[in-house]
């Protein structure tokens, strides 16, 4: 299990280090056999990041209702692990593709939630560095 989760974890990264070299379609490959792995392991957090960074590499090709549909289903794995930071980074990440799409009222909205996760999650730290 620790292997095919590090397996997983490592088809992750490589997919952004290729997205960012440049080598989309070998990207693309990584992020799909992670995702693979992370569906197989029932690893809903790993399987959370993988979207989040799959809707970033397609956002950035320009395939908007392609990545809006992997933010949508990493904002759910996100809630159902209780993991503000990286839900709030998901909305932030989607208000931005909603705003590239013309649906500034929805993309408002995915905005607002995620400043209020990121003012939570900043109390959270400051109380943790005042004990």
């Amino acid at each position: 299990e620790k292997d095919a989760l590090g397996l997983a974890n490592t088809l992750r990264s490589r997919g952004d280090l290729l997205s960012c070299l440049g080598k989309l379609k070998e990207a693309e490959k990584q992020y799909e056999e992670a995702e693979e792995r992370y569906r197989e392991e029932k690893d809903d957090l790993g399987l959370a990041n993988t979207l989040k960074s799959r809707g970033d590499f397609l956002s950035r090709l320009g395939k908007l209702e392609e990545a809006e549909k992997q933010y949508e289903e990493a904002e759910e794995l996100f809630r159902k692990e209780k993991n503000d930071l990286e839900l709030a980074n998901t909305l932030k990440s989607r208000g931005d593709l909603l705003s590239r799409l013309g649906k500034l009222e929805e993309a408002e909205k995915q905005y607002e939630e995620a400043g209020e996760l990121y003012r939570k999650e900043r109390r959270l730290v400051l109380g943790l560095r005042i004990r």
